[in-house]
């Protein structure tokens, strides 16, 4: 029977990364493609599962049936996401209506994309981060192999969540469309719920064990300052983990490239690392002597092996452009991506089913352990999304973010250990060794590893090796690159997408989509620009003494356009008819109620 369940929690979890893209793309279309739009709505969507956890935990320890709640959790999700875009129709018309009638601010206007968005995903967040404390407390028999059951499920629901995301990114939105996609997702649901329902009514569930009775008055662990440090140090793995994820990211991307493909990659590559070290830990969390122990010399690991990572990612390109030109080329660059992450990602799946035999040790209060553990991780995970790429990258850039996360590990790993009761000479010399190591890895990298990211991508190594880098930015939406060649012509990047380009080949582009329009138009009085670029297009409209509007979603573009492209643009920054604003183009255009002569 377990084995129908893991398949059934497999589909479930492909079905839930089905969603969560698909719904994070509409809400998108909607709030902009800003990184701050972007992250609000992934916020929200976890701040859903978090609560699911520990609401559903809590249910599923007083349910005679967990298999049973479980299948009307899938329901549930299933006909919300039919009802989903009726939903955002309503919200859509609101968030316009505010936005029009408010003239709202940009951190007001903020809050209102949170709220609209926590509103709009928190009844289908919160169901599914409810089923894998039901589905928990089902497959559990016997609280001696909490971790063995509990990782495995978690493996299988992980696993799934990266086909749902490969099969998503490449294939279900190209060939079937988003509606139909939507509909194979509620399809997933339903049948998952029809196998569960069926589950329910077969009799081997119904057996006892003699577990159920072991413990009726579970002792409250988290009473001992141990256990909450545990809870603490899980919640605070969770921070690193999204943190290593974001900030890999930023650096992939001048090897992969800024696209769609390039991020359902990254993340399905990322997936398949966690559930891989939950399936390997499942089994050893549970004959493990000392799990506090090994779950310090895990944190510690997983800090170790993502510094050793930074030197491999200045060679990435030479193991990339090996596999160039092969068949399956999307397959290979899969594979690249799983062999980069493949041991910390691992290290980091196999925290929850260490965690889960330390912290779940009552078969009667099974779920809210699973629930409380889970959310926690969760909210660490917001927090280390959040704080990774609003904070520490324009603080301080990529290298010393990873670093900095490295040695939070490492210190949540040694005071792991050294707080664990009977203290062990054997694992205290470890995690001294190993914190020494990685001190000195991070000291060794932030010294010899300094070169900019962009001058180790394809970009620069192919197509302008000899060109001189003039600045090189690390912002929150993208890191800005500006090149000079030996004829003092310069050229703007945004990650590896080329932005600007002064030469004389380039900048006539730039003035005919300017002109040729206004010259069509038989007296027009304003224009609106999506993408400043080097600022050429603008400037040239400006000679028709038309008014306009320029929108760019890179601060960092209209810095680079400011100290270095003035020669192209006359400072047009200056110029009486000149406005820009920091947006999404086409949020800017659904959201606003100006027209415009010329866009």
């Amino acid at each position: 029977m377990r084995q129908t369940v893991a398949i059934i929690f497999f589909l479930s979890g492909a079905s839930g990364l089905i969603y969560q893209i698909i719904w994070t793309r509409q809400l998108t279309l909607l709030f902009g493609s800003t990184v701050l739009a972007v992250s609000t709505v992934l916020t929200a969507f976890m701040a859903g599962l978090a609560l699911g956890s520990v609401y559903f935990g809590k249910l599923a320890d007083r349910q005679n049936s967990p298999i049973r709640l479980y299948a009307v959790l899938e329901i549930l999700i299933g006909i919300y996401a039919l009802i989903f875009p009726l939903f955002l129709l309503m919200l859509k018309a609101s968030y316009i209506l505010i936005y029009r009638s408010f003239n709202a601010e940009f951190y007001s206007l903020t809050l209102v994309r949170f709220a609209i968005s926590f509103f709009i995903v928190l009844i289908p967040t919160t169901l599914m981060g409810g089923t894998l404390p039901v589905i928990s407390k089902f497959v559990v028999q016997g609280i001696e192999n909490r971790g063995r059951y509990i990782g495995f499920f978690y493996a299988v629901n992980t696993f799934g969540a990266a086909i749902g995301t490969i099969a998503t990114g490449f294939i279900f939105i190209q060939y079937l469309g988003i509606q139909r996609t939507v509909f194979l997702a509620v399809g997933i649901n339903f049948f998952v719920a029809l196998v569960a329902f069926l589950i329910d009514r077969y009799p081997a569930k119904r057996q006892v064990d003699k577990a159920l009775h072991l413990d009726p008055e579970p002792a409250n662990l988290g009473r001992d300052p141990i256990w909450k440090f545990v809870l603490l140090a899980f919640g605070i793995s969770g921070f690193c983990s999204l943190a290593y994820e974001v900030l890999w990211t930023r650096i992939l991307v001048f090897f992969l490239g800024n696209t769609t493909y390039a991020f359902s990659t990254i993340l399905a590559a990322f997936l398949f690392g966690i559930a891989l070290g939950s399936y390997i830990f499942a089994k050893v969390a549970d004959w493990t002597k000392s799990p506090v122990n090994l779950l310090g010399l895990v944190q510690i690991s997983i800090g170790l092996s993502a510094i050793l990572l930074m030197p491999m990612f200045n060679k990435l390109l030479d193991v990339i452009l090996i596999f160039q030109g092969l068949p399956g080329g999307r397959f290979w660059t899969f594979l690249v991506c799983l062999v980069v992450m493949v041991v910390p990602a691992t290290l980091m799946g196999a925290c929850f089913p260490i965690v889960t035999r330390i912290y779940v040790d009552s078969k009667n209060q099974l779920g809210q352990n699973i629930g409380e553990a889970y959310s926690t991780n969760t909210i660490g995970s917001i927090l280390g999304s959040f704080c990774a790429g609003f904070v520490l990258i324009p603080l301080i850039g990529i290298r010393p973010s990873i670093a900095l996360v490295v040695i939070l590990n490492t210190f949540v790993g040694c005071v792991l250990i050294f707080l664990n009761k009977p203290r062990s000479q054997v694992f205290d010399g470890i995690a001294i060794s190993g914190s020494i190591v990685t001190v000195a890895a991070v000291i060794m990298t932030l010294v010899w590893s300094n070169t900019p990211l962009f001058l180790n991508s394809a970009i620069f190594r192919l197509q302008h090796p000899g060109d001189e880098l003039i600045d090189y930015t690390e912002g929150i939406d993208a890191s800005i690159t500006t090149l000079k060649d030996d004829a003092d012509v310069y050229r703007l990047y945004v990650d590896t997408n080329q932005a600007a380009d002064a030469s004389r080949w380039d900048s006539p582009s730039h003035r005919v989509i300017a002109h040729l329009p206004l010259l069509l138009h038989s007296a027009p009085k304003s224009a609106l620009v999506v993408g400043f670029g080097m600022g050429l297009t603008s400037h040239s409209i400006t000679q028709h003494g038309v008014k306009i509007d320029a929108v760019e979603i890179s601060e960092g573009v209209i810095k680079a356009a400011r100290n270095y492209f003035t020669s192209v643009n006359k400072n047009v920054f200056e110029h009486p008819l000149f406005n820009y604003q920091i947006n999404d183009g086409r949020n800017y255009i659904l959201m606003t109620e100006k027209r415009y002569d010329m866009i």
